[in-house]
């Protein structure tokens, strides 16, 4: 799944590969390094999921992908997280998380208890890789606030910096592309209430988290 969803360096697209190296034909820039990336990636990576490699921007400057409001495998792991909390339905959530990765010819063996909302929570991590998921699905399991790698506290993105050594190998190194480390306060759950609700309503009181 992983070539299905990412672009990397020496990854074959409209009949070439790509160079996501320093001074690679795609190309690597420094995270705020410059005002004018021009479409050089900060990570090593680009966004394969999703993109019709066959669509011609020139000729079609407009999208021609559907919209999808929700897919079969999102409603398989649905299924399976719902399971897991119902009792004697483990084998049937199992089942889900089987069928979801068998999809792609990977292998699955039952789990149960723990073991098997962790493999939930994988499955919904790279099956619904950059459709909008991840951030609710934390939010949803109260785990947001924890810190990473369970939730969003307490990193930064990362990504490969790229270097061409000449003999046909590469350099990797990890570098970072935030300006800081991030947080999620656990008052997040919960938006504040608008302060026009509360003029006009003196019964209606703050939320204590936001007092």
């Amino acid at each position: 799944r992983f070539q299905a969803t990412i672009l990397y360096n020496g990854a074959q697209w409209k009949n070439r590969t790509i160079e996501t190296f320093v001074g690679g034909k795609d190309g690597w820039v420094q995270w705020y390094g410059t005002t004018s990336p021009g479409g050089k990636t900060t990570t090593g990576y680009y966004l394969r999921k999703m993109v019709d490699e066959n669509h011609d921007i020139i000729a079609h400057s407009g999208g021609v992908a559907p919209i999808t409001i929700i897919r079969y495998a999102e409603v398989l792991l649905n299924k399976a997280e719902a399971c897991y909390h119902l009792e004697g339905k483990t084998a049937v959530a199992n089942d889900a998380v089987r069928a979801i990765r068998a999809r792609v010819g990977l292998p699955y063996t039952d789990k149960g208890g723990s073991e098997l909302m962790a493999a939930i929570r994988q499955e919904r991590k790279v099956e619904l890789a950059f459709e909008g998921h991840w951030y609710w699905d934390l939010r949803r399991w109260r785990v947001a606030h924890k810190q990473y790698p369970e939730g969003l506290t307490g990193y930064q993105q990362h990504g490969l910096k790229i270097e061409d050594n000449g003999d046909g190998t590469f350099t990797y190194n990890y570098v970072s592309v935030d300006t800081e480390d991030r947080s999620f306060s656990e008052k997040m759950y919960q938006f504040p209430m608008p302060t026009s609700e509360l003029q006009n309503n003196s019964e209606v009181e703050q939320y204590k988290e936001w007092k």
